[in-house]
């Protein structure tokens, strides 16, 4: 059930990946930097922008994978009833997961340059 239930999620996501992908598409070599690196502030920005999109497009996505799944049967047509019950929850947490994305690419190089001043030997006992 918790593959299912990520496979769901991993669908859901597609309302705001395609958004994104398209608004890459369209900013081209605008997305690098002078030393022609992504610069991951655009891309932080569409993902902000892709979890304000209308989520009628992931409603019927949701209800075609629960008919799907019911269709199968057994223990599949169990997690779809549980799919339905969940309906809102699965639906905000594709948004919360697309807004923690966006999350992580903001924080991401003050990580990784925090990381590289970090000396793990030091602090391993």
């Amino acid at each position: 059930m918790a593959y299912q239930t990520r496979f769901v999620k991993f669908l859901l996501s597609m309302l705001y990946l395609h958004y994104v992908y398209e608004r890459m598409g369209d900013a081209g070599a605008t997305l690098l930097d002078d030393a022609g690196r992504l610069d991951p502030a655009p891309f932080a920005a569409f993902l902000g922008e892709s979890v304000r999109l209308d989520r009628t497009e992931n409603e019927r996505r949701l209800d075609t994978v629960a008919s799907a799944y019911a269709r199968l049967g057994g223990k599949y047509d169990e997690f779809a009833r549980a799919m339905k019950a969940d309906r809102q929850r699965l639906l905000d947490e594709a948004a919360a997961d697309t807004e923690d994305f966006r999350l992580l690419i903001e924080a991401w190089e003050p990580l990784v340059a925090a990381a590289r001043l970090t000396d793990v030997r030091s602090t391993a006992r």
